[in-house]
């Protein structure tokens, strides 16, 4: 069976870790990081199938040395808790060939990172344990057009003014106006005290005890972003990653014609009601499979052996959930019926008749299927033309209000924002009157209405009244679609529900006197055999 897998996770120097050394382990190559001197050589590592770097649109051809495209990385990171690579893990489907692994690992790669504008290392291992798995490294940082790393963020400056106001501005918003923003710096007096100020702060009378302590200028925690950076970053991107590398998978399965599918969402997502298992991991996977049972070996069984208790559960109360939503529906049914709707007097008659026959049988009170033929002959539940006749009539009723109230509410948006300029031109014109000042926005609503036929005050006046109007009919309109509508609905349950209830109580009555006819065809046999035996007795005497 497919398994899926895709995991995507930062590697950054926070975390002690270099882009030079995790490339080098996972492509089984050695390696030189720059950054810190530091020799990676994983030559001696087993199970490495296959290793390539795919290059965005506008990076240098020298970036296809891996050494060189990672060290270029190490490089343009100046922060000791930069984020220096992007890692996606990939399990690879067993049902498909190395070959054919290489190609779908490849084709998934460039479609989602190397076109988006990332540098992708490609390393995928398979030591034939079962596990074959890619692990993709990708670029943080766009590349620009002149193949130079573009900022991930810019950084943003709180700068201050004469006036004591402070901003915040790029370092090239700063270049353009030095002379009236400075930068602020920390500064401390003999007392302790901190405070940042700005270096024409810090030279008056006020704050000539205070010493600078940092050369660091204030700035705001996070910078000004990249779009690209941003886009990469964001939770959208991943769970399109996710969603690409089942689709990628579920196309080449059934390209082979195999009918298993895998799918990236969870459980409660896919609302599957199952308990997911925990992953293993590599040492827990070698010792169960030697024999040697584990922790989390012991907690997934735990949790196959309750999927296997939801299931029979589930199994059981799916009877039980139909029978409440029978339930429910009688339950609302009955609610539709006891509304106040204007009924004829033989309908009125027919379907409180029918509510009648529901509640009797719900609540114990027909126990037979005699029983429920004599409450049937009762209560006279036979009238089903009538009442096909007024459903058939609603219906047309339904078809003539539902085109009328189709048709207007098509109309009404048009109006509508005729209405809402009327509105508009009111509001700038009453301020006209009272400051003097006409709205910029006045003469182009005014170009509107003369557009749809409004030429002067008189007009729009009356139009105004008329779509109130216009209003006030579209309500009652809808609210005679609505009551037809639910008349109709009720009507056609009414009559799908006695149909049923006919049908029914005539089969079981043709299988009760199927069963008379039985019992007295036994009860003549026996009566010839008792005279038989009677006729032979007195014979008998007589001899």
């Amino acid at each position: 069976m497919p398994t899926y897998h895709c995991s995507v996770k930062i590697i950054s120097r926070s975390s002690g870790r270099s882009a030079v050394g995790a490339s080098a382990y996972r492509s089984g190559t050695k390696m030189i990081n720059e950054y810190d001197g530091i020799i990676h050589d994983y030559t001696k590592k087993s199970g490495v199938e296959y290793s390539e770097i795919l290059l965005c649109e506008n990076a240098p051809t020298e970036y296809q040395d891996r050494e060189k495209l990672w060290n270029a990385v190490e490089k343009i990171e100046k922060s000791s808790n930069s984020q220096l690579v992007r890692e996606i893990e990939i399990a690879l489907p067993r049902e498909l060939t190395s070959q054919e692994q290489i190609e779908l690992t490849r084709e998934y790669v460039k479609e989602n990172f190397v076109k988006k504008g990332m540098c992708a290392d490609i390393a995928i291992h398979d030591k034939d344990d079962g596990n074959p798995h890619a692990h993709i490294m990708v670029t943080v940082r766009p590349i620009d057009q002149n193949g130079k790393w573009k900022n991930k963020s810019e950084k943003v400056y709180l700068c201050k003014n004469k006036q004591g106001i402070e901003k915040g501005l790029t370092p090239a918003e700063l270049k353009d106006c030095s002379h009236e923003w400075e930068k602020q710096y920390k500064y401390k007096n003999p007392e302790g005290k901190m405070l940042h100020l700005t270096k024409s702060e810090a030279d008056t009378e006020d704050f000539k005890n205070y010493k600078k302590v940092s050369k660091d200028p204030k700035s705001q925690k996070f910078g000004k972003g990249n779009s690209k950076t941003e886009k990469w970053n964001s939770k959208q991107s991943i769970e399109e990653w996710r969603e690409n590398w089942a689709k990628s998978i579920n196309r080449e399965l059934e390209r082979k014609g195999i009918s298993l599918r895998v799918n990236h969402r969870s459980f409660k997502r896919r609302h599957i009601k199952k308990i997911p298992t925990r992953k293993l991991g590599v040492a827990a996977h070698h010792m169960e499979k030697r024999g040697i049972q584990t922790d989390r070996g012991n907690i997934n069984r735990e949790i196959t052996q309750d999927n296997i208790l939801i299931e029979d559960i589930n199994r059981v109360i799916k009877p039980l959930q139909k029978e409440g939503s029978k339930l429910y529906q009688i339950a609302t049914y009955r609610r539709k019926l006891s509304r106040n709707i204007k009924r004829t007097v033989s309908n009125k008659a027919i379907k409180e008749k029918g509510v009648k026959y529901f509640y009797w049988k719900k609540d114990g009170s027909i126990t037979s299927m005699s029983n429920q033929l004599k409450v049937i002959n009762e209560l006279k539940i036979i009238d089903l033309n009538q009442l096909q006749q007024e459903k058939e009539l609603y219906l047309k009723k339904l078809q003539d209000v539902s085109m009328l109230y189709n048709q207007l509410k098509k109309n009404d948006k048009q109006l509508s924002e005729i209405y809402n300029n009327i509105l508009l031109y009111t509001k700038y014109k009453t301020k006209y009157r009272t400051s003097g000042i006409e709205h910029k926005d006045l003469s182009m609503i005014q170009k509107k209405l003369k557009e749809d036929g409004l030429n002067n005050d008189k007009e729009i006046i009356e139009y105004a009244e008329d779509h109130k109007k216009r209003c006030n009919d579209m309500k009652m309109i809808e609210s005679v679609y609505f009551d037809t509508k639910r008349k109709y609905h009720s009507l056609e349950n009414l009559y799908e529900k006695t149909l049923q209830l006919k049908q029914n109580a005539h089969e079981k009555t043709d299988q009760k006197e199927t069963e008379k006819e039985k019992n007295l065809s036994i009860k003549e046999k026996m009566e010839r055999i008792r005279k038989e035996k009677e006729r032979n007795i007195e014979v008998g005497k007589e001899s």
